[in-house]
């Protein structure tokens, strides 16, 4: 992959440059697909919006601003291909951030692992992350989102703000709400 700042790559590709828009695809595709696979729970299903965020984003990438932030944009694009299929399919579920790997384990698990634990700390930290799972099932499906967008894909208020197509403000209560909402769902 390039090592090309996301700007350079911007540029690069609407310069005529195709090999660029792969190095893009290649930068963002596991983050757009991780948000797909946290919004649908299905594979399938994730694999297909990845693909249709990239067709679209490459389709629209020479209307848009030279100066476009891409991740935010290509997320913008997932968000609503998601939203899309919610609406299609009735009775969707949004994901409990959780996606399994080949040995059963989720993302969260895998972020906070330590190799060094005991089976009894194991244990422990598996029921903790359980216990965080289901109590994000529990509360509003604004605020998951909210939640994801913000600590498993690290993105600033004001990404979020436009990926959501929210003010800013609005952002940062919900988020608020949203960790009281956790906190309570936790004791």
């Amino acid at each position: 992959m390039s090592e090309r700042s996301d700007s350079a790559l911007l540029q690069a590709f609407l310069a005529g440059d195709l090999e660029a828009y792969d190095d893009i695809v290649d930068r963002f595709s596991a983050s757009v697909y991780r948000l797909a696979l946290k919004f649908t729970r299905s594979q399938a299903d994730a694999e297909d919006i990845a693909q249709e965020t990239f067709l679209r984003a490459y389709e629209n990438l020479l209307k848009a601003p030279k100066d476009l932030p891409l991740k935010p944009w290509l997320m913008t694009i997932c968000v609503n291909l998601c939203r899309n299929l919610a609406r299609k399919k009735k009775s969707f579920n949004f994901s409990d951030l959780e996606k399994s790997d080949e040995e059963g384990e989720s993302d969260i698990a895998g972020k906070i692992r330590d190799e060094d634990l005991n089976p009894l700390e194991k244990a422990k930290q598996k029921e903790n992350v359980e216990h965080v799972q289901s109590a994000l099932q529990k509360i509003p499906e604004k605020y998951r989102i909210i939640l994801e967008l913000r600590y498993m894909e690290d993105l600033s208020y004001q990404e979020i703000a436009e990926i959501l197509n929210l003010p800013l403000n609005t952002v940062k209560v919900q988020l608020n709400r949203a960790k009281t909402h956790i906190q309570t769902e936790l004791k």
